[in-house]
This record gives C-alpha cells, sequence and structure tokens, in this order.
C-alpha cells in the first residue's frame, strides 16, 4: 500500500474517504481535476486505492498538511465521529480555500 503523497499534484481532500465515492463526485460535479483521501481506517484507504484513487492513512484530529494546500476538501459522515468539533474547526480552515461539508 503507497501512503507517499505528493500534495502538490492535487487540487482536494477527501477526510474520511471509503472506496473513493467522494473523490469521484469532487470529480465529475465540482469540477476539481484530482483528488486524494485520507482515512484513519487501513481497509478504508485500501479501497480507495483499489478503485485507482490516491489515499493515505491519517488522522484528522492529528494530520499536518500545510496551509491552504489544496482548493477544497470534502468531509461526508466525518464531523459526526469527532470527540469534540473545536478540535480542527481551526486547523481545518487553513488547509484549503472552500470546505464543502
Amino acid at each position: 500500500m503507497n501512503m507517499s503523497i505528493n500534495i502538490d499534484e492535487f487540487d482536494f481532500c477527501d477526510f474520511g474517504c471509503r472506496n473513493g465515492g467522494s473523490i469521484q463526485f469532487g470529480i465529475k460535479h465540482l469540477q476539481a481535476k484530482r483528488g486524494f483521501g485520507i482515512n484513519i481506517n487501513t481497509k478504508c484507504v485500501e479501497l480507495c486505492q483499489s478503485a485507482s484513487y490516491d489515499a493515505m492513512i491519517g488522522d484528522f484530529c492529528n494530520i499536518e498538511l500545510p496551509d491552504k494546500c489544496v482548493d477544497f476538501s470534502l468531509l461526508f459522515h466525518v464531523l459526526e465521529h469527532l470527540p469534540n468539533f473545536n478540535i480542527r474547526k481551526h486547523d481545518s480552515l487553513y488547509l484549503c480555500h472552500y470546505m464543502m461539508i
């Protein structure tokens, strides 16, 4: 399983990726070119990669990505799993220009 991703190659990220469905949504409906997924669950990352999408293991509450490294982020079914929304509310706003929750 490849965990190395060059973030400069992507215009959005999908937190909580499972099988690449949200990445496909971002490309098809939001006119994005290329997205990558992040999930804390190894099996979900493997499912996403098996669907030919880039994905990496990461914890939404403890991931370090550069400010404004992507144009937007997708967070479908992520926030309800966080122990406290304020943990990442501030930092996640700096990750991208736009956020779709």
